[in-house]
């Protein structure tokens, strides 16, 4: 069974992106980027990155 994505915001390094099981409230994440910082939540934790660049870029090299 797969999660189903939700976008609630893509604005440039301003992203939130959450993915729940269907009919469940127990099983959930988040993926939550803004200028200089990435946090990822879920049900029981949340952590917070912080950095320079928008860490939620894909990168070309």
């Amino acid at each position: 069974m797969g999660g189903k994505l939700t976008v609630h915001q893509d604005d440039g390094p301003r992203r939130h992106r959450e993915v729940k099981l269907p009919k469940s409230s127990a099983y959930w994440f988040e993926v939550i980027a803004w200028p200089g910082a990435l946090a990822i939540s879920w049900h029981s934790s949340t952590h917070v990155f912080r950095h320079t660049d928008d860490l939620f870029a894909t990168r070309t090299t």
